[in-house]
């Protein structure tokens, strides 16, 4: 039987002690011959770190001496990492059942190395309801969530292609060319501190020709979509802030027009919606629903963080489209 190879395993966290420990004991009992965990913490206040070292020593703690976004929290973990398969973006809020591993690295392995895969987001408990089995992206730019809110048992068992997987499993040598295609010292955009980061690492791997593959047998168990049906309105900042930097970036100049257009009505929908005059009516006549939060501020933030950093989206738009020549040119061989 061959030897399969050493996985690095990589999560960033941020005052998550309790989900934390409980996905890294999960980890623990992975039917995985050869990994290391890597913990990248954001100079949590929760005494994640001292649980950390207390608990599961075997597990590589990088403390970060301030807060750092997730992109750069996954670079610094791609650094630390020795494994010739890497899986970063694990949520600290995530439980992994024994075979998960084995069966992403299986898939992996089969004949094409050029490819990125990824597992099956199920809502935690055992009710075997589908959280995201990956994303898809329309015209717009739009994300949705493939197979959201069905069983497991009713999807196929082949993988499907998508746009990007939330857990993005692969070859290390797609770092090597990352850093070499678009001479840069960073795998993951550092510009995302929340949302993104795999979006856009997923894209960047699709230019250089590799596949995005969801595979439906390897399962995980994703707690905090279980209860949360909100995010903050920091959140939704980070969000809509992301979500422009990545259209601007990728988007054809036909597609970000229409894709502009699309965002810039359902962010001015969303100021209005989420204005204070408008919560308050909703309160008074009855229709708040609890765990709204006003989101008038946040959209107008994030387009005020996109118009003063321009100038670097269009410098990584120039990149991305270098990384778009190279994957036509090496179609083109690959045709002759």
């Amino acid at each position: 039987m061959p030897v399969l190879p050493k996985v690095s395993l990589i999560i960033s966290n941020f005052n998550g002690r309790d989900m934390l420990r409980d996905c890294v004991n999960s980890l623990r009992e992975l039917d995985y011959p050869s990994y290391e965990v890597i913990v990248v913490d954001a100079a949590s206040t929760d005494g994640t770190p001292d649980m950390i070292k207390t608990e599961f020593p075997e597990v590589i703690l990088v403390e970060s001496k301030r807060k750092v976004g997730v992109g750069q929290a996954i670079n610094i973990g791609l650094e630390k990492s020795t494994g010739e398969i890497i899986a970063f973006d694990l949520n600290n809020d995530e439980l992994f059942p024994k075979s998960w591993l084995r069966t992403l690295v299986d898939e992996l392995l089969l004949t094409d190395k050029k490819k990125v895969v990824g597992g099956t987001r199920l809502i935690y408990q055992p009710s075997g309801i589908v959280d995201s089995a990956g994303v898809k992206r329309n015209i717009f730019g739009q994300e949705m969530q493939v197979d959201a809110g069905k069983r497991i048992s009713t999807l196929p068992t082949k993988p499907q292609e998508v746009d990007y997987v939330g857990c993005p499993v692969f070859h290390r040598t797609l770092l090597d060319e990352i850093k070499k295609n678009q001479n840069s010292s960073e795998y993951c955009d550092e510009k995302y501190i929340f949302y993104f980061e795999d979006t856009d690492f997923c894209e960047i791997a699709k230019r250089l020709g590799y596949k995005i593959l969801n595979v439906y047998s390897a399962v995980s168990y994703h707690r905090r979509s279980a209860t949360v049906t909100t995010i903050s309105a920091k959140a939704y900042y980070y969000l809509k802030r992301g979500r422009i930097r990545f259209m601007i970036k990728y988007f054809s100049p036909i597609r970000l027009f229409f894709g502009s257009m699309w965002w810039f009505s359902t962010a001015l929908f969303d100021a209005v919606w989420y204005s204070a005059s408008i919560q308050r009516l909703l309160r008074h006549s009855g229709f708040q629903k609890t765990g709204w939060e006003p989101r008038t501020h946040a959209v107008i933030e994030a387009i005020y963080w996109n118009l003063t950093n321009i100038r670097d989206h269009f410098k990584a738009r120039k990149v991305c489209n270098g990384l778009q020549v190279i994957q036509s040119h090496s179609q083109k061989l690959g045709n002759i």
